[in-house]
């Protein structure tokens, strides 16, 4: 079986997954699957077809059955915009918000490079690390490559500092995690679950 397009939904071990990517291995296909649902939603998992059986979702067209016009309208503009500015464009980015020097984008390029984004950034203070994350979280959760983020700060004004740029500058809504936060999650956490 052959043609599975990243973004494509799938069924997979009973469960709906969407494609991350395609590998030919031989006579094989090595898939990349990223859960839509459930405790899986987010992760990430390989499997080996024709080992594994997975099946492309499709899904009857109807004319009768159209949604709004509206829904289609904003659909298509996201489409062809995508098109025209190309699979390298950085999508998250809005002018007017910010002012991003050329050595801010570095993280991000590299972070669009890897399979799996985990980076650590570094810098001496005041040349925009929270610009440069920012640009980073906000441009992967634009691709849907990123569910969650771990941004690690000093407690204190600092993660306040934090917790405001990246709502004033991205519109990203962080929640702090304290140890008392922490413990809560983990009880209310399935176990053999990730959190």
């Amino acid at each position: 079986m052959a043609g599975f397009l990243s973004g494509t939904e799938v069924i997979a071990r009973g469960l709906r997954w969407e494609v991350v990517d395609e590998q030919p291995m031989g006579d094989h296909i090595r898939l990349r699957l990223r859960g839509l649902g459930g405790l899986l939603a987010g992760s990430e998992i390989d499997v080996l077809t024709p080992f594994e059986q997975v099946s492309i979702i499709t899904r009857d067209f109807s004319p009768s059955k159209a949604g709004p016009l509206s829904n289609w309208l904003v659909y298509h503009q996201a489409f062809l915009l995508e098109q025209a500015l190309g699979p390298d464009a950085i999508l998250a980015v809005q002018p007017g918000r910010l002012r991003i020097e050329p050595y801010q984008l570095v993280p991000l390029s590299r972070a669009l490079r890897m399979n799996r984004p985990r980076i650590l950034i570094a810098d001496d203070v005041g040349l925009g690390k929270t610009v440069e994350a920012g640009l980073v979280i906000a441009e992967l959760m634009s691709r849907r490559q990123v569910y969650r983020v771990l941004v690690v700060t000093p407690a204190g004004p600092l993660m306040e500092q934090w917790k405001r740029e990246m709502l004033d500058r991205f519109g990203l809504m962080l929640d702090e995690v304290s140890r008392d936060k922490l413990e809560q999650i983990r009880k209310q956490t399935e176990l053999g679950q990730s959190i």
